[in-house]
């Protein structure tokens, strides 16, 4: 994915007043390994990424990249403040959803869609785990 697309959604999620207030802080994270730096928190992971030349790419030298984004939601049921059930997991993925369906949220993207979800209970961290994927579109001009 390009790094600027990425940059830009964790910006946004990051600084969104709503999703901070829910996580207690601004805590979205680029993914780096199982665990994550914090929780709660969410991270993001790109998953995979397809690339379609356009129509007229030999003159214009555009194409149409479409990744898949990873987002995971991790809370600790075992703490005494919120969030620390599945509801106010469920509250924080929707908050996700609102923020990256906004049209024109992440500038330069287009077609977002959900494409699935999965809440797994996580003896690692004591909580739960939602995982979100999300397909989008990017124009990309070679040079």
């Amino acid at each position: 994915m390009n790094p600027t697309v990425f940059a830009d959604i964790i910006d946004l999620l990051r600084n969104n007043a709503d999703l901070q207030a829910l996580l207690g802080g601004p805590y979205v994270y680029r993914a780096h390994g199982v665990q994550p730096a914090h929780i709660p928190s969410v991270t993001l992971l790109e998953n995979n990424e397809s690339s379609k030349l356009r129509v007229g790419y030999n003159s214009h030298r555009n194409r149409d990249n479409s990744p898949t984004l990873q987002v995971d939601i991790w809370i600790d049921t075992n703490q005494e403040t919120a969030p620390c059930t599945g509801e106010d997991a469920d509250m924080i993925a929707e908050q996700i959803d609102e923020i990256l369906f906004a049209p024109g949220a992440v500038t330069g993207t287009y077609g977002w869609t959900r494409t699935s979800s999965t809440t797994q209970n996580d003896a690692d961290i004591g909580g739960i785990h939602i995982a979100r994927r999300y397909s989008f579109a990017y124009k990309v001009t070679d040079s």
